[in-house]
């Protein structure tokens, strides 16, 4: 019987959490799941692991040979068999109530739906508030909303591709989409992944691409941060400086081509803004590039990493605006406008958040399963 879920992992060198992670999701004993495996790690601790258990439910290919990430990516989506598809990191989680929502979307024909928020969770060392481990409850509704996906790109190319979490849009990662629409995707593109970042990817390539698309209010996954994931990296102040040193060019089979719009410095939000244009491209839909907004895309990096390389920022951007023929005074003053607009932003998200329920934070949580099972009985108790 063809599975209703796929789950996709792709890992290296994670295997402590990724051999969690499969176990959290196997707690559920759900037969209409399947767990789809691409490991690169320089050690065999995760096969070892699924070839004791021996899950009918899990498919496994190992690979420790020199592969990029996004190559990675690519083998864990193609060894999906469900009818719908679900990309999470090796440190990640999915809660069963998920199950529920992919009866409605079959049943109903979503293309595409997800959670408008996740459950963060960090895992032990992988932030200095939570040096034991932390799980964030929050209040949350069941309500769903019926989103114009391309509409809602459009915003998103307007705003600089910048905060895509903030925007009501599809994604294969935490999110679900029929592996149909993948397939699509695939075959415009070439791929189901491309670009740099296989998340930034395929939000834009799945707006293009799903007819019926669904935003849930009701948490369905939990956001695992840990201590070697590129996000516990950012609190360091990590990921930033030339293009060279990015650590996704690494093992691609061709030479990356940056797009000719994005400043040419590495930062994970040129690193989106690239990969988002990528997108476009790789469907074959340039129209869709005259909304994209340079300007907030300029003032994130600049707010994100100016305290590593904001001379260097300066002089690749200067470098663009000269080639784009942009008055100076233009260029900067938008560039100001749109810091402005984002710390605005920023404190209004804020301000809106502690005006709501305050959130509910568990510590000296160990691994991605206890903070299954404590927010289970979290939520229930409430």
């Amino acid at each position: 019987m063809r599975p209703l879920l796929s789950i996709a992992i792709a890992t290296k060198d994670r295997e402590q959490y990724c051999i969690k992670t499969i176990q959290s999701i196997l707690s559920f004993d759900d037969d209409r799941i399947q767990i789809a495996v691409a490991d690169n790690s320089g050690t065999t601790a995760v096969k070892e692991f699924v070839d004791i258990i021996a899950s009918p439910k899990v498919t496994y290919f190992y690979d420790n040979s020199p592969i990029s990430s996004i190559d990675n990516f690519n083998r864990a989506m193609e060894m999906t068999t469900g009818e719908y598809i679900c990309l999470l990191g090796d440190d990640d989680g999915i809660l069963p109530e998920a199950m529920d929502y992919l009866v409605w979307a079959k049943q109903n024909n979503v293309d595409s739906f997800c959670c408008k928020d996740t459950i963060p969770y960090f895992w032990p060392g992988a932030h200095p508030n939570y040096e034991n481990g932390g799980l964030i409850v929050s209040k949350f509704t069941e309500g769903k909303r019926k989103i114009d996906s391309k509409k809602e790109l459009i915003k998103l190319l307007e705003a600089g591709i910048v905060n895509y979490m903030f925007f009501d849009l599809p994604k294969s990662y935490h999110g679900f989409v029929k592996k149909d629409v993948m397939l699509e995707i695939k075959e415009r593109s070439g791929d189901f992944y491309g670009a740099l970042s296989p998340d930034i990817f395929s939000v834009v390539a799945i707006a293009l691409s799903c007819k019926n698309h669904y935003i849930i209010d009701k948490p369905l996954t939990i956001a695992g941060v840990c201590r070697k994931s590129t996000t516990a990296d950012q609190f360091l102040g990590l990921h930033s400086g030339e293009l060279k040193d990015m650590p996704h060019l690494k093992n691609r089979k061709v030479p990356y081509v940056w797009d000719k719009d994005i400043p040419e410095f590495y930062s994970v939000t040129t690193i989106w803004g690239d990969s988002g244009l990528n997108s476009i491209d790789a469907m074959k839909m340039p129209e869709y590039r005259k909304h994209f907004n340079i300007y907030p895309l300029v003032a994130q990096a600049i707010l994100m990493n100016r305290k590593q390389i904001l001379n260097y920022m300066v002089e690749k951007c200067e470098k663009l605006r000269k080639e784009r023929s942009i008055n100076k005074l233009v260029f900067w003053s938008k560039v100001s406008c749109s810091i402005f607009s984002l710390c605005v932003d920023k404190m209004r998200r804020i301000y809106k958040n502690s005006g709501s329920s305050k959130s509910i934070v568990i510590e000296d949580v160990e691994d991605i399963l206890q903070a299954f099972k404590l927010y289970s009985q979290t939520v229930n108790k409430t």
